[in-house]
């Protein structure tokens, strides 16, 4: 039973919101740097997306949080978008966490 318990506390989850008035080709481009991360990636226009990222924790070898530092060192450098990113066990927790967000850089 504790292995399951486990299971479900693991950050799986990833929720991204970018700028409010992106335009729609800046958009695309973030949904693509998702598509680098992991092959599960869901656009929630106009400008949010939600990333799986169970699969992605195996294959970079990396926990959660670091893919999330690398998606917004990525946008930022290559696009100049910086991305609030929320991570959790479900799409809500995940949600909330990248709402709570209202400072650039992440804090």
């Amino acid at each position: 039973m504790k292995a399951g318990t486990e299971a479900r506390r693991v950050a799986s989850v990833m929720h991204v919101r970018c700028p409010d008035r992106l335009p729609e080709g800046v958009y695309r481009q973030v949904l693509e740097q998702l598509a680098e991360l992991s092959p599960v990636v869901q656009a929630l226009p106009p400008t949010a997306a939600l990333v799986e990222l169970k699969g992605a924790l195996r294959y970079h070898g990396v926990d959660a949080r670091r893919l999330g530092e690398v998606l917004r060192v990525r946008t930022i450098s290559r696009l100049g978008v910086d991305v609030r990113v929320g991570i959790g066990p479900s799409i809500t927790v995940a949600a909330t966490a990248s709402g709570q967000i209202t400072a650039a850089g992440g804090g």
